[in-house]
């Protein structure tokens, strides 16, 4: 029962923003056995990796001299940014207010430029050669 609310005051206390651990019910943490040991150390850990990565800050600069190579225009760019965030092909024609054909036409040249075959690929592409987050 002790190993519980040790756990449970972990949880407490990473939630509450602290970012070291003391082990209020007494039990030293060699004896709180590996099970446990693990379960605190992954916790610790996610919680470090959250904070971590919320208070870093997040900066891109798009590739425009990659951009001007590649032949890549404003609005193919711009697709590539939506399909990059899960749009389909009628998503991205509603939010763009054209066709989707006329997306489709955008995306086949693109994935021309890019030497993409796939969507998913296209973005891979477009990550690597800096001209999306």
């Amino acid at each position: 029962m002790n190993h519980i609310r040790t756990m449970r005051c972990v949880t407490r206390d990473l939630q509450n923003g602290r970012r070291s651990f003391i082990d209020p019910t007494g039990c030293s943490l060699q004896g709180i056995g590996r099970t446990c040991w693990c379960w605190i150390t992954d916790k610790i850990q996610h919680h470090r990796r959250n904070i971590e990565s919320a208070s870093a800050p997040q900066f891109f600069t798009l590739s425009e001299k990659r951009q001007a190579e590649l032949g890549i225009t404003p609005r193919e760019l711009e697709i590539l940014e939506l399909i990059a965030n899960g749009l389909s092909n009628r998503e991205i024609a509603e939010k763009l207010f054209v066709s989707e054909n006329t997306v489709k036409t955008h995306s086949s040249r693109l994935f021309d430029k890019l030497s993409a075959r796939r969507r998913t690929q296209a973005v891979q592409l477009g990550k690597e050669l800096g001209l999306i987050p």
